[in-house]
């Protein structure tokens, strides 16, 4: 479920019961999977920075954004997605909310992945930072990278689940008035 109204982040960032997350896909299509997924907390801890083979191709245009290939997750040492989901689902379950960039789309590759493997994320509620920048910054860049450029945040490895994920909680302490 995605936050209809507006939670204040102020009121978000430092509290332990929320978590900051990001995805890298194999495509936008109803069959593509998560290839990787990194949880952090709101103080910036990574808990999680996983990744995961999926059972389907990679789209070549997947490929271009993020540069991730079979080969390479398997270089990285990607497990199959029930091992990774395992440990997802607890860092999840102990959550109150999740804080993402392009909320919706990150919680439906998640919830295909696992369905696709025949299981489920804990039902929890998330937050678009997207939306929330738009909402503090009309007219403006909706990327991560020119969004964080916009409030004077460097973006860290652009197009990877664990620099995408970091950037997100700088714009979302800045969104908040919290010092990074």
């Amino acid at each position: 479920m995605i936050y209809d109204h507006e939670c204040y982040l102020k009121d978000l960032i430092g509290r332990e019961d929320v978590l900051v997350t990001d995805t890298e896909t194999s495509g936008f299509e109803k069959n593509s999977e998560v290839l990787t997924v990194t949880v952090l907390n709101t103080r910036g801890k990574v808990l999680l920075n996983g990744a995961s083979l999926p059972q389907g191709p990679i789209s070549r245009w997947a490929t271009k954004v993020h540069g991730l290939t079979h080969w390479r997750l398997q270089r990285m040492g990607a497990v199959s997605w029930p091992d990774l989901h395992e440990r997802l689902s607890r860092l999840l379950g102990a959550a109150s909310l999740v804080l993402a960039w392009n909320a919706p789309f990150d919680l439906r590759m998640l919830n295909q992945t696992a369905r696709r493997h025949g299981l489920e994320l804990p039902e929890l509620p998330w937050q678009c930072v997207m939306r929330s920048y738009a909402n503090a910054r009309p007219r403006r860049p909706r990327k991560l990278a020119a969004a964080a450029a916009d409030l004077g945040i460097r973006a860290h490895g652009v197009h990877t689940a664990l620099g995408d994920a970091t950037t997100t909680l700088r714009v979302a302490r800045a969104l908040a008035g919290v010092r990074p």
